[in-house]
């Protein structure tokens, strides 16, 4: 079985990252030659964008770009199922195996490893729950009493969620992963709730491209003047 060695280098610059940081890994099982993505989403136009493209190699390949903010990326190989998403913020290590590459973890990144907590402990039970009120929904059938109720649970399942979305956001202003949070759920929220936790969030992390952005979506730009 092959292993291929993975180091990727990206020049960071402030305000989240600053030096060159690297991911070097590990992935059990890859093919010669087989292309290795490196993407990303624009903050802007939302588009997903190629950053590189690599063939493995037996000795391993290097990414080397400029990294102008800590960012979401994404590592992909061709014709594999599943990605591994992570942010850059300090010298990180990928380990896994290309059989279950959607499973490979990242580790060595505080940013990565808040957001992965996050999902453990809010986002996948929430997403458990909310599957398991569905099938039973399909299974009431035209039982209208009892879909009723399940659908009322739903709603307050959903608005427990945002709750706890809307109290983390509000606990850690000055984290980056917060404007991510708010950048995905705030459409879930009353716009007053969101323009709030906007408007709390550190001078730093509303400098972030994905902060512009979210800046148009909440109506605070006006002729081209931010408020």
């Amino acid at each position: 079985m092959k292993i291929l060695y993975v180091i990727l280098f990206l020049s960071a610059i402030p305000l989240f990252g600053q030096g060159t940081y690297q991911l070097r890994g590990r992935i059990a099982g890859v093919r010669p030659n087989e292309k290795l993505f490196l993407k990303k989403q624009d903050n802007t136009s939302s588009r997903i964008l190629t950053i590189d493209t690599i063939r493995c190699q037996s000795n391993g390949f290097v990414f080397r770009h400029t990294l102008p903010e800590v960012d979401i990326y994404t590592v992909m190989i061709d014709g594999v199922a599943g990605q591994v998403s992570f942010l850059f913020d300090h010298d990180m290590v990928l380990t896994g195996s290309r059989d279950t590459f959607k499973a490979a973890r990242i580790t060595g990144s505080p940013l990565t490893d808040e957001w992965r907590r996050f999902e453990r402990e809010v986002s996948t039970p929430f997403e458990e729950k909310l599957m398991s009120l569905f099938a039973q929904r399909r299974a009431a059938g035209r039982d209208t009493i009892t879909t009723a109720l399940i659908n009322s649970e739903i709603r307050q399942l959903r608005a427990d969620k945002t709750q706890a979305v809307n109290q983390r956001i509000r606990q850690r202003p000055g984290s980056l992963l917060s404007l991510y949070l708010l950048n995905w759920y705030w459409n879930d929220m009353p716009k007053t709730d969101a323009l709030e936790l906007f408007a709390g969030l550190s001078t730093p992390v509303k400098s972030h491209s994905v902060a512009g952005k979210l800046r148009q979506q909440l109506g605070l730009m006006q002729d081209g003047r931010q408020n």
